[in-house]
């Protein structure tokens, strides 16, 4: 299937854009089998039964339509902040660099008056979402991740490749789902700038800034050295953050 990357022309809005904040939220909270177009129509306040065909093609092109919306932003921010960095790489530390991968993605913790949905339907999209679809959200990221994951790689004390790329993916994961649960406990009603969780990013910060500094122990680099790379298993990372 192809799945080239087209950035979007123009940001949505109408119709286009309540069903696309509709759907984050369905999906989000009641998962991908969970969830029907009449539910995201009606939630949206089309009456047109083939609204979202009518604005999208097809569900997955809906799913796509939010990762469309939602990661350009992200991504042109993080590419902005390694670029404002050029020259400074070699004073840079692995918590800096893991500031400008998480910092502008843990904007979207900022409260809205619609409610904040968005890392719980990325890990609806990671654990059941189509394949092409995950693997479009990777290719818009690309932008804002490649540069971070080569500079986080030339200071990973591992001395392995694979071995940094599959930490890199752990944590990819990691902060995924400890993003998701704290869009699940913030407060949907009356939230206010001051209910943005601060302290619990900071310290996501830290703790994984940690395990990418954290040298391997003998015992894991004889087993990577080892290992067969087609059947030991071990982290990869195609998929949405």
């Amino acid at each position: 299937m192809n799945t080239t990357v087209e950035k979007p022309n123009a940001r949505p809005s109408g119709a286009r854009l309540q069903l696309i904040l509709a759907a984050e939220c369905y999906f989000a909270l009641r998962g991908f089998a969970g969830t029907s177009l009449k539910d995201i129509q009606e939630a949206a306040g089309q009456r047109n039964s083939s609204a979202v065909h009518y604005h999208f093609g097809s569900r997955d092109q809906l799913i796509a339509a939010i990762l469309d919306y939602r990661i350009p932003p992200y991504a042109e921010k993080r590419s902005a902040l390694m670029k404002s960095l050029e020259g400074r790489q070699s004073e840079l530390t692995i918590r800096d660099l893991v500031a400008t991968w998480i910092g502008p993605l843990a904007e979207e913790l900022r409260p809205r008056e619609d409610g904040n949905h968005y890392f719980r339907f990325l890990d609806q999209l990671q654990q059941n979402g189509p394949a092409h679809i995950r693997a479009r959200a990777a290719d818009l990221q690309a932008l804002g991740y490649t540069a971070i994951f080569d500079t986080l790689m030339k200071k990973m004390p591992t001395g392995s490749p694979r071995l940094d790329r599959s930490r890199l993916a752990l944590t990819a994961k990691i902060i995924l789902s400890s993003l998701a649960q704290l869009e699940a406990a913030m407060p949907q009603n009356g939230t206010t700038s001051t209910d943005y969780p601060e302290f619990a990013i900071s310290n996501l910060m830290d703790y994984v800034s940690a395990g990418l500094a954290a040298s391997p122990d003998p015992r894991t680099v004889a087993l990577e050295q080892s290992a067969s790379r087609t059947t030991d298993f071990h982290f990869s990372f195609r998929g949405p953050l």
